[in-house]
C-alpha cells in the first residue's frame, strides 16, 4: 500500500489511508482485487459514453494504453500525487470533476 503514496504525500493523509484500508478484514480486499481482475470485470462492447480518468502524477497505467481502450477518455493527471488524489488534493480533484460535468448534456 505504501507504494501509492508519493513524497508529497502527507504523513496525516498517508496515516488516514494506512488506518482505513488496515481496518478492512483481509477478505474484503481480496474478493475487491479477484472481481476486479476477472475477465468478465472487462468487457468488449464498450458504449461510447464520456469517461473522466483522474490519475496521479506518475500513473500506473500509461496514457497511450487508456486511450487505446477508451479513446472518449477526458485524461487528466494531478501533478504531486499518488494513487489517493482525491485526498492529496481534494480541490483540484473536485475542480476536474465539476468541469467534465459541467459540459456533458443529459
Amino acid at each position: 500500500m505504501r507504494g501509492f503514496f508519493t513524497d508529497a504525500t502527507t504523513p496525516a493523509i498517508r496515516k488516514k489511508i494506512l488506518d482505513m484500508m488496515l481496518a478492512a478484514p483481509e477478505s474484503t480486499a481480496v474478493r475487491a482485487l479477484n472481481a476486479t481482475w476477472t475477465p468478465d470485470a472487462i468487457t468488449e462492447d464498450i458504449p461510447p459514453v464520456p469517461i473522466l480518468g483522474l490519475f496521479a502524477a506518475e500513473p500506473r497505467i500509461p496514457r497511450a494504453t487508456v486511450l487505446a481502450r477508451y479513446p472518449q477518455t477526458d485524461y487528466q493527471q494531478i501533478p504531486g500525487t499518488g494513487h489517493f488524489l482525491m485526498l492529496e488534493k481534494p480541490k483540484e480533484f473536485n475542480h476536474a470533476m465539476l468541469e467534465f460535468l459541467q459540459k456533458q448534456k443529459y
